[in-house]
């Protein structure tokens, strides 16, 4: 059972690579801060988040900088809601 399993897993990971993410991987490089980690909050946690950006962008060969909370892959379990303006959900609709 154990064969056959790690046998499904590696074929869904080739499978995996073979697929296009919706962006070109190429050049791209992430990693993850956390400034809480540093003792940073609050507006000096996003003071920190803007000056890394900053730097960033100033590097040679940069062409965009971007940050996201909870990226891909990240594991988040995070989720919202998209509101329309005016759009009155059905009480079955979840939105």
């Amino acid at each position: 059972m154990l064969v056959v399993t790690a046998g499904l897993f590696a074929v869904s990971l080739r499978n995996l690579l073979r697929k296009s993410p919706g962006f070109q991987p190429e050049n791209l490089l992430s990693f993850s801060v956390d400034p809480k980690l540093s003792g940073y909050s609050g507006p000096r946690g996003l003071a920190f988040d803007q000056e890394v950006e900053r730097r960033l962008k100033a590097l040679p060969g940069v062409a965009t900088v971007g940050a996201a909370r909870g990226g891909v892959f990240s594991g988040s379990d995070r989720g919202g809601n998209v509101t329309v303006e005016g759009y009155r959900a059905r009480p079955d609709e979840d939105m």
